[in-house]
């Protein structure tokens, strides 16, 4: 994979989706015919790829990071109307790098997708505030293989050590992901939902990280399960039986199932995929977010498995047991065709302590930017400072997340380099010893 580099540029590339969200808050949302005043309205830059793009580019002058000339570049396509334009400055006033010549304007003419976003305010003392999303569509159209093809993929991917992809513009992200991959350029992937896209099923299987939420994900997985059991005339698996060791620190049977449902995505790619490098982060909004480290996977024969019963009877079994703080998942699965085993780790983060929720709206997209940022230019690797370079990531993801939800709109309340610095410090141990006093623990329940 292509790594940091010191004499030059740093490249991320951000491929994705880039509108205009306008903020409606009122206290509860409205009933069928009624008329609700709003109490506030605000507006402001959007879209997955460009709520990411802003909340690296604003970190990247950290001290932690800042002797490595990172440049975060979004790839998209706005549309020819003054909406294009506001989001454009708004991009350049955060110093996310639109100079990559697949960042493009849409045909004369062509409008710019918009949010309107709805959010309660007036909750109770344990309940979070809502948000209603109502996307309008707008006629730029999105980036295609043709336009990637019309331009220099040199000079795309000059300098380039990374590219994330929002899942949107499938087809022209699955197609530079290919690219990446043949440049040995890592790949990331934010999959909200399932959108019927054949593109988005491969998209998902090239990438090396897989960000995706407690719920929307398994769905998604369950449709591909069904699809490649039917094409390799595999069996359907049970669903699992969740075992646990006597040392793991809870064996609820509510937080048993998150854990269980969490590791369907890890599951599903050690299923049908031979890649031990895959990460999955599956995010839980206000009770954290769990990653999970695929570190060992093999395939054999379910014929050439000694134990009768495990050749002639599809089983799927979990078993999760603790060493030390690192919770580890062990699976067992066959279909009568092929025995699979793999092994896990699980690291865990909660959210930003005494944090007054004010909007969530891009508080995932803050995650994964702070996650992103921290992975590939942190630490390296585990020290004698015992640093562990992904527990880093993951709890400097969920740090900005939570300055972000502080905050109406997706990006006004994003932290700055310097805010690392003065709140966290700057260095790699400083920082991780601020980390884990600002953040809880994960809680599923």
């Amino acid at each position: 994979m292509a790594g940091c580099r010191y004499d030059e540029e740093n490249v991320v590339l951000i491929v994705g989706s880039l509108g205009l969200d306008r903020l409606l808050t009122v206290p509860r949302y409205p009933k069928a015919d009624s008329k609700v005043r709003t109490t506030s309205y605000y507006e402001e830059g959007g879209g997955n790829a460009g709520n990411t793009s802003c909340a690296m580019a604003l970190l990247r002058d950290a001290k932690l990071f800042g002797e490595k000339n990172i440049q975060i570049k979004l790839l998209t396509k706005v549309g020819d109307d003054s909406v294009g334009q506001q989001l454009t400055q708004e991009l350049e006033s955060f110093n996310v790098n639109i100079s990559s010549p697949l960042f493009l304007k849409g045909p004369p003419g062509s409008t710019t997708s918009f949010t309107t976003i709805i959010v309660s305010s007036n909750i109770g003392e344990h309940e979070q505030p809502t948000r209603t999303c109502l996307h309008t569509p707008g006629t730029c159209g999105n980036l295609t293989i043709e336009d990637a093809l019309s331009v220099d993929l040199d000079e795309v991917f000059h300098n380039v050590v990374h590219l994330h992809s929002d899942s949107r513009h499938a087809e022209c992200s699955l197609f530079l992901a290919k690219e990446a991959k043949k440049r040995g350029i890592s790949i990331s992937c934010d999959n909200e939902k399932d959108r019927s896209s054949k593109a988005l099923d491969e998209l998902i299987g090239v990438s090396d990280m897989l960000f995706t939420n407690s719920s929307c994900l398994i769905p998604h997985l369950e449709r591909l399960d069904s699809e490649l059991e039917t094409e390799r005339n595999r069996e359907s698996l049970p669903k699992p039986i969740v075992k646990t060791k006597d040392s793991i620190e809870t064996s609820d049977a509510a937080a048993l199932d998150v854990y269980s449902r969490s590791f369907t995505p890890s599951a599903f790619f050690s299923r049908w995929y031979l890649d031990p490098k895959k990460h999955v982060i599956v995010t839980h909004g206000e009770f954290g977010a769990l990653h999970f480290e695929t570190t060992k996977i093999s395939h054999v024969s379910s014929k050439d498995v000694q134990q009768e019963e495990c050749r002639r009877f599809a089983f799927n079994e979990i078993d999760m047991f603790q060493v030390g703080t690192m919770l580890h998942v062990r699976n067992s699965c066959n279909d009568t065709a092929v025995h699979c085993q793999s092994e896990h780790s699980v690291r865990q983060v909660g959210i930003l302590r005494g944090t007054h929720v004010v909007d969530t709206t891009g508080a995932g997209d803050a995650f994964i930017g702070g996650y992103l940022l921290a992975k590939l230019f942190g630490p390296s690797q585990p020290d004698d400072d015992d640093v562990d370079p992904i527990q880093f990531a993951l709890s400097f993801g969920a740090w900005v997340a939570g300055r972000k939800v502080a905050g109406p709109g997706p990006r006004s309340a994003l932290p700055k380099g310097k805010e690392v610095d003065e709140e966290l410090g700057n260095t790699k141990d400083a920082i991780q010893k601020a980390l884990v006093s600002k953040l809880s623990p994960f809680k599923c329940v």
